[in-house]
């Protein structure tokens, strides 16, 4: 594809000074659980990230699961944690956590999973570290699921929660504070303990691979508001007795892989995405197979060098952390790095809570919970928090591409994956040792591509929907029964076209900003396409309506 004119943009930047590797020590962990002012007793269970008070710093969840079951909330303060937990409005038990912005208001929204016999709960986040729980207003329930995730699975702008456990929840978000569950007529009733949302075929809908206790399972999203099941015919069908999953492009080819932890078998699987719908297994010759003792695992690029590593933890053996050397292989670094202990973690949570650059981690163990920072880095980083106006606000969902020095290096924006893992959103770029010029791309959700080529290392940047470099082409919405939208060309200098098309009658058009107000309405009888001029500058959502079914396209306006 080629890349044209470039939007207004606005970017929000922090830049701090890093030493040189002359300077720098060479990279370590350090357990810094009671001087940071943390203390949760009890076996671990599911560990969150996320900017609760949304001033700009990660704010820390953990659970645990022994008598009396625990949630803890701590506000990050700088130089210490506080424990706001009581005064919070957040109660009850937790196996794990999945963290988003449901209702696109600016402020991380918590979804809660039990360990079985208490119902599923949502936190609505009111600002100033302030929940209130909309549960039953909303529409969530459930109960004995092993994993919760958020994921916009039918592209509408909006946080769906998939809550997942031998019998799926899906929830679709309808847009006004409630949501309907759907799993059975979407296609994705059958689950297990663990999930990882992700666009295997890079076709813009996401997928959901679930682990299980048997054949693990891949649910392909048709786009039509329903999955069908292809793990056996796409390679991916582990019987090894699956703990946890994630996704990530080990290999830097755009194509997201996946990785499968499994207790009880021979072995971890690492599976790499071949581009033709399927997986080919290279566990033995990337040497990632670990010895079948697992909990959970992360695709993390740990030390900036642009090259993705896995995180890996095991029930009584060590921890992993699988460096990836560039050629297809790896080795175990986490002895050197001091990341073998606590061990047994079934939740962990990547996070720069101390705003250095480098990536710091919070394990939720059987063997304690701890805090460790991480020190040392000497590569080169950029980290970008995304900020969705047509996508969805948390921007999950959204793949950042970097290249960098001929190293390219793809990430995306998670809502939860793993045993009980929710990492920060914020995405770490590594530039390794280069201080030549790199270039970031952003692939949102809605289908609109962005180009940054003048950002600046050792910097935190806050990159927001509709306000890059546009990339020339066209968007095109999820298929709602027999209605299909088509938006072209994004982004547009004046004109745009809008292709809506349905064989049961009429189609109604309207053209929204990002403040909600409708711009412009248009029917359509005959199901032809019809230009639209006149609208300022800006981002826009194009929806579609016949009957009951709705779709959603975006737009970019240039000046």
């Amino acid at each position: 594809m080629s890349f044209g004119v470039t939007l207004h943009t606005t970017i929000t930047v922090f830049t701090i000074l890093i030493l040189s590797p002359d300077a720098a020590a060479i990279q370590t962990y350090t357990d810094v659980t009671a001087q940071m002012g943390i203390s949760v007793p009890g076996l671990g269970s599911g560990t969150a990230w996320g900017d609760f008070d949304a001033d700009g710093d990660m704010d820390l969840l953990v659970s645990t699961s022994t008598n009396p079951k625990q949630v803890r909330l701590y506000r990050n303060d700088g130089s210490i944690f506080t424990d706001v937990t009581g005064s919070s409005g957040i109660t009850g038990e937790a196996r794990n956590f999945a963290v988003g912005d449901y209702d696109n208001d600016g402020l991380d929204d918590i979804a809660m999973i039990s360990f079985g016999y208490l119902q599923t709960r949502l936190f609505r986040n009111l600002g100033n570290m302030q929940f209130q729980d909309v549960s039953a207003a909303a529409g969530i329930y459930g109960t004995y699921f092993w994993r919760a995730a958020w994921v916009d699975y039918n592209s509408d702008g909006m946080l769906d929660l998939f809550a997942c456990g031998t019998t799926n929840h899906l929830f679709r978000n309808m847009g006004n504070g409630t949501f309907e569950e759907c799993a059975s007529s979407a296609g994705i009733p059958t689950g297990g303990k663990t999930c990882a949302w992700f666009d295997y075929d890079n076709d813009g809908r996401e997928d959901c691979y679930i682990g299980r206790s048997g054949a693990n399972l891949l649910y392909r999203n048709q786009g039509n508001g329903t999955f069908t099941e292809v793990a056996a015919a796409a390679g991916v069908n582990d019987p090894g007795g699956t703990s946890g999953v994630c996704a990530g492009d080990f290999d830097g080819d755009g194509l997201f892989d996946l990785y499968s932890v499994n207790i009880n078998s021979p072995s971890n699987k690492l599976y790499r995405n071949l581009g033709n719908g399927t997986f080919t297994d290279v566990t033995v010759a990337a040497g990632v197979g670990d010895v079948g003792d697992g909990r959970t695992a992360t695709f993390i690029d740990i030390d900036y060098d642009g090259l993705v590593d896995i995180f890996s933890s095991n029930h009584v053996h060590s921890n992993r952390l699988y460096r990836n050397n560039g050629n297809g292989t790896f080795s175990d670094v986490a002895p050197a790095m001091t990341l073998t202990s606590p061990p047994d973690p079934f939740g962990t949570g990547f996070a720069d809570y101390d705003n250095d650059g480098d990536i710091d981690v919070f394990l939720a163990t059987h063997f304690g919970n701890r805090l460790l920072r991480c020190e040392g880095v000497t590569n080169q980083w950029i980290r970008i928090s995304l900020v969705g106006t047509v996508s969805n606000r948390s921007a999950i969902g959204a793949v950042v591409k970097c290249v960098s020095s001929g190293v390219t290096t793809y990430a995306r924006v998670d809502g939860g994956h793993g045993m009980g893992d929710c990492d920060s959103r914020v995405v770490g770029l590594g530039l390794g040792d280069s201080v030549s010029p790199f270039v970031v791309t952003v692939y949102w959700p809605s289908g609109i591509v962005e180009v940054y080529d003048d950002l600046a290392a050792a910097a935190f940047v806050v990159l927001t929907e509709g306000e890059g470099t546009g990339a020339a082409g066209s968007v095109t919405a999820p298929v709602e029964g027999g209605l299909t939208l088509g938006v072209h060309p994004v982004p547009a200098t004046g004109t745009f076209f809008i292709e809506p098309e349905c064989p049961d009658g009429p189609v109604s058009n309207a053209i929204i900003d990002v403040s909600g107000r409708v711009v412009r309405r248009e029917t359509v009888v005959n199901s032809e396409p019809f230009a639209v001029s006149g609208l300022p500058a800006g981002v826009y959502r194009v929806t579609a309506s016949q009957g009951r079914f709705t779709t959603h396209a975006a737009m970019v306006i240039l000046p």
